[in-house]
């Protein structure tokens, strides 16, 4: 009993500093939480490892990526003439990766309560996020808005500056569009709405085109893989996708100019796209002129290039960022998670499957299309990264499978 009590008070202990490093780095993210939270990693790797019995992490090459994370970290350090104070700011938050291990133990351990609490967290700090926005946007009141008041867009007729998201868009759209699928009580009327204000969120404060159609996706792959699995499966999949098809027919206009919002045309984004041409052209050539095995390294994105009156910004690029800035070797070793995420998108689709499935099918398919785009490596990305592996190892680990055995029996929702 006493020996419960303290692997219980443990668990809740590591949940409760990896809540508070979550939130830290949503409400700030600066150069003080970035050393805070790494300081608080390395605690909790020591509590991890001092743990007679932890969960041990039972594939092998989370190990490997981890490792050749910190050695293409090293060797990167070595061969800059970039200040340290720059370096750890932007480039050592790779420190975080070693939540994984802590994160896998509370998971493994109270995954729902602890994706509860991770969701509060979240949606609170974007509830601040748009009260801010709102009182700066609206009624020119200055909370601390922190957005981009040099870039402003004309949205049904009133301009508004833009603010940006946060690290954990994916999770808190992927919990609230699971928890709206499986939950039969009010509380999927909460967890609607919560939908619908993330979405609303990446339109008018955001403004952001790319997530949402992550969103977008996400919404669509998440329906799919639910309706098709349940009973009935093809009349319902036949069905959502016919409300899907009167939608479009219906919203037909509305999507056509958001497509042509990506021309070079367009009044309003035309200027965005065509900076994005310019980035994939100067970026590929400065690397192809540099290393091709190892790149050409730490990069200062705070002050941009200036190419054909034009300032071009690597971060731009997304997930190319990795393979310009650290080669081809670099950027196998980034790409590892995709290819995991992606390997267990593709097989979970042919094999009986749990509740969690259901949830991590939608986050996985938010993270494999958002790639392109959203960096995960950007520093103010970089913590969803030990957030998705961990999840993700968790649900192909041992540990799994003495919980959840995968037969004929195993169908959604009896967890």
């Amino acid at each position: 009993m006493i020996q419960n009590n303290l692997k219980i008070n443990y668990i809740k202990f590591i949940e409760g500093i990896l809540l508070l490093i979550f939130l830290v780095l949503l409400v700030h993210f600066g150069q003080f939480t970035v050393i805070l939270s790494s300081i608080a990693t390395v605690f909790l790797l020591i509590l991890y490892l001092n743990k007679k019995n932890r969960r041990i992490l039972s594939s092998k090459w989370e190990y490997v990526y981890i490792f050749f994370l910190f050695i293409l970290f090293v060797i990167e350090s070595l061969y800059t003439s970039l200040n340290f104070n720059f370096i750890f700011y932007n480039y050592g938050i790779v420190f975080l990766i070693l939540l994984i291990f802590p994160l896998y133990e509370v998971i493994c351990t109270n995954k729902w309560d602890f994706f509860a609490k991770l969701n509060k967290i979240g949606i609170f700090v974007f509830f601040i996020k748009t009260v801010i926005w709102g009182a700066f946007n609206l009624l020119n009141k200055d909370l601390g808005f922190g957005g981009r008041i040099n870039w402003a867009r004309s949205i049904l007729g009133h301009t508004f500056f833009r603010m940006n998201g946060t690290f954990l868009d994916s999770f808190l759209f992927s919990y609230a569009l699971f928890k709206c699928l499986t939950t039969d009580n009010q509380k999927k009327n909460e967890f609607l709405v919560e939908v619908i204000f993330l979405f609303l969120f990446s339109i008018f404060i955001y403004q952001s085109r790319a997530q949402i159609i992550y969103y977008l996706i996400s919404l669509l792959v998440g329906c799919l893989f639910f309706y098709s699995k349940k009973s009935n499966s093809v009349v319902n999949a036949v069905m959502f996708l016919m409300i899907l098809l009167v939608f479009g027919f219906i919203f037909r206009n509305q999507i056509s100019d958001f497509w042509n919002s990506f021309s070079l045309n367009s009044e309003t984004y035309g200027g965005s796209t065509y900076v994005r041409m310019q980035e994939y052209t100067y970026f590929p050539s400065l690397w192809k002129k540099s290393n091709l095995l190892l790149g050409f390294g730490f990069f200062d994105d705070s002050n941009p290039i200036l190419f054909n009156n034009t300032r071009l910004y690597l971060s731009d690029v997304g997930i190319l960022m990795q393979l310009y800035q650290f080669g081809i070797l670099g950027f196998i070793i980034d790409i590892m998670p995709l290819i995991k995420g992606l390997n267990y998108f593709v097989t979970i689709w042919l094999k009986d499957f749990s509740k969690f499935d259901l949830f991590l099918i939608i986050f996985t398919a938010y993270v494999l299309v958002s790639y392109s785009n959203f960096n995960p490596y950007l520093n103010i990305n970089f913590p969803i990264l030990p957030l998705y592996i961990s999840t993700l190892l968790y649900r192909t680990s041992i540990y799994f499978n003495d919980t959840y055995i995968e037969n004929s029996n195993h169908v959604l929702f009896n967890e």
